[in-house]
């Protein structure tokens, strides 16, 4: 019996249209899309639309103690230098409070390690500051 192409293709396209065992990476990097993300092979143009893959952003929770109880005043005045001289250089984006939130890239792109350090450093140096807790860079869209 013989094979024709579209069989063949079957067969190298491996269970359920994932790469079979000894594709090679270049096959493997130009459509797939491991089964815990989605169960299926997408295009590019799809796994950029839902930052999957190579699109994947991510970002970084962070969590602070202070040392005595503040007013509204004195925390929204160091929210606003924290989002004036950490934030808005990095080009980062800002979402929760005083004493903890989440800290990603402003516009498509993820958060770096220096953009943690500098966060940490930035909370830890002032003096209103008991402690700083910096979380590990997640995805950004599961978070």
């Amino acid at each position: 019996m013989a094979i024709d192409n579209n069989s063949r293709n079957m067969i190298r396209a491996g269970k359920n249209g994932f790469p079979a065992q000894g594709t090679d990476k270049a096959e493997a990097e130009a459509g797939y899309c491991p089964p815990y993300l989605s169960g299926k092979r997408r295009s590019r143009r799809l796994r950029k639309k839902l930052r999957i893959g190579e699109f994947q952003e991510f970002g970084f929770e962070f969590e602070v103690k202070l040392k005595n109880p503040h007013s509204f005043e004195e925390e929204a005045a160091l929210i606003d230098s924290f989002i004036s001289e950490v934030i808005e250089p990095r080009s980062l984006a800002f979402g929760g409070s005083l004493r903890g939130g989440f800290i990603a890239h402003g516009r498509r792109g993820s958060a770096t390690e220096e953009d943690r350090t500098s966060a940490r450093k930035w909370l830890s140096a002032r003096p209103e500051v008991d402690s700083v807790a910096v979380g590990p860079l997640i995805d950004a869209w599961d978070w």
